[in-house]
């Protein structure tokens, strides 16, 4: 995919999903490892919009 944070957005969609059902399921390897993987796109999304901002800020000051 061009745009990275839709790719993440939409992962981090699906590790919710799944952690979801994993909980339905009571199956603790579901819901540790996309608990994980759900902070990790979390992390990532916030400073990929974090670094947007600064984008958009310089390209406004010029």
């Amino acid at each position: 995919m061009k745009n990275i944070f839709l790719l993440r957005l939409l992962s981090l969609i699906a590790n919710s999903i799944y952690m979801i059902y994993g909980l339905l399921l009571n199956a603790p390897p579901f819901i540790i490892g996309c608990g994980i993987a759900i902070i990790i796109q979390g992390f990532h999304l916030l400073k990929l919009k974090q670094s947007q901002k600064v984008l958009i800020t310089r390209n406004i000051e010029k």
